[in-house]
């Protein structure tokens, strides 16, 4: 059984792989990132900053650093590279994950 499907929302249409989504969703500190994202877009220092404020949380920057990396990769955050501020900037996709197991399928919704 092949576990690619097309996610479909008002601005993508791309591939996700339900077991990278699972994945990435199993990590208390990826979820809360992923929460801190979707607020508004931020860069990956400002993400770290927050998390700390937020969490008071003894991760290191280049952890932090890495579970955004895990987000990007699993298509739940899209990141850009912000010429004039030098700095990668990440942002939600959208505000709803549905996964549907039986189907083996993954969309998101805003």
């Amino acid at each position: 059984m092949n576990n690619k499907i097309l996610s479909h929302t008002p601005r993508f249409t791309y591939i996700m792989e339900l077991t990278e989504v699972a994945y990435a969703l199993s990590s208390q500190t990826r979820v809360r990132l992923l929460q801190i994202v979707l607020d508004a877009p931020v860069s990956s220092a400002e993400a770290f900053e927050q998390y700390q404020a937020e969490y008071e949380s003894p991760s290191r920057r280049e952890s932090i650093y890495r579970e955004l990396e895990n987000l990007a990769e699993a298509g739940l955050l899209e990141k850009r590279y912000e010429s004039e501020d030098k700095e990668l900037v990440y942002a939600g996709r959208g505000d709803i994950v549905c996964l549907d197991v039986v189907r083996e399928s993954v969309s998101l919704e805003s």
